[in-house]
């Protein structure tokens, strides 16, 4: 595990070969990261219980709308984004 939250965020590019597969995949990284950290505010200051499905479901969104904003070629439906992200991520970089 690495010490420090940035050599973690480096990691997740590991097995992409193109730019914009990496800069996709970190989208996903900073979403599931968000989805925690905001579960986590959640629980401490509005007493909610732990719901790890609406974080994932949460995450899967977001990852997916940064995604469609911000690569003009990305066109994968939410459903098809839900079914088979990671081949939605590695069409990314070969468009």
């Amino acid at each position: 595990m690495p010490s420090y939250c940035f050599d973690l965020f480096w990691q997740h590019g590991g097995g992409l070969k193109r730019n914009k597969s990496i800069l996709a995949w970190w989208s996903v990284w900073a979403a599931v990261v968000w989805g925690i950290w905001t579960q986590r505010n959640d629980i401490k200051f509005n007493m909610k219980n732990i719901d790890s499905e609406g974080v994932l479901d949460a995450a899967k969104y977001k990852a997916w709308s940064w995604c469609k904003a911000y690569f003009r070629n990305f066109d994968a439906s939410l459903y098809v984004w839900n079914l088979q992200p990671l081949d939605c991520l590695h069409y990314i970089g070969w468009k």
